[in-house]
């Protein structure tokens, strides 16, 4: 009778971890996993880089044919001959005030009373007897044409200048008095620069100067 003896026993048998094997299937699942999870989040990465160039592609494009169309009339308007003439005529504006003001910051460095200022002065030389006809001022030159009733008024209304500010020192180099058939004196006082302005027959209250401000009236009286 034979008999099976059974040499390889328990203890030489290799122990199998059955949680090895699910381990390995979670670890190999969660990657898996991952590698899913990472490639939707490239493509729609991807997906939205592709969009959002494409959108500054297309305004891109815009503005290109703005600046296109830009140009396209800066180059019209430069063949334009009106529009050149209405810029050349701007221009010319432009430096005449500007030239303006030069001589306007020039005149008020120079400490010279306005014209307005000068104006009101001599409405407070009041004398019933003289009454002016024109102004001329340029700078500090002054000239004044007018019409008295007596030549003695004359001397007491230029020493009243003495009291205003912008009347006062003055040099009146220039003196002209004529006698006019109404029975009225014409008169001209003024600066050595103006001796151009020397009475002439019928002259007065028709001529005009430019060479400074100038103001003509009709029985205006200071």
């Amino acid at each position: 009778m034979k008999r099976i003896a059974n040499l390889y026993v328990a203890e030489l048998q290799p122990n199998r971890d059955p949680l090895t094997l699910k381990l390995v299937s979670l670890v190999v699942g969660t990657l898996l996993v991952v590698v899913m999870i990472g490639a939707g989040l490239s493509k729609w990465y991807l997906a939205n880089q592709q969009a959002t160039t494409a959108k500054l592609s297309a305004q891109n494009t815009a503005v290109q044919q703005q600046v296109n169309q830009q140009q396209e009339l800066l180059k019209q308007a430069l063949n334009d001959k009106q529009l050149l003439a209405e810029i050349d005529q701007l221009e010319l504006r432009l430096a005449q005030r500007q030239r303006l003001l030069q001589h306007m910051r020039s005149v008020t460095q120079t400490g010279q009373p306005s014209f307005a200022n000068v104006m009101t002065d001599l409405a407070r030389v009041d004398n019933d007897n003289i009454w002016l006809q024109r102004i001329v001022l340029a700078y500090q030159d002054m000239t004044l044409q007018g019409h008295t009733t007596a030549a003695s008024a004359l001397p007491r209304w230029l020493a009243s200048f003495s009291n205003y500010p912008t009347l006062k020192n003055r040099n009146f180099g220039v003196f002209e008095l004529r006698d006019e058939q109404n029975g009225a004196l014409q008169f001209t006082v003024g600066s050595d620069s103006h001796g151009s302005l020397l009475l002439q027959p019928s002259q007065l209250g028709t001529s005009a100067n430019s060479s400074g401000a100038t103001n003509n009236g009709s029985g205006a009286r200071p």
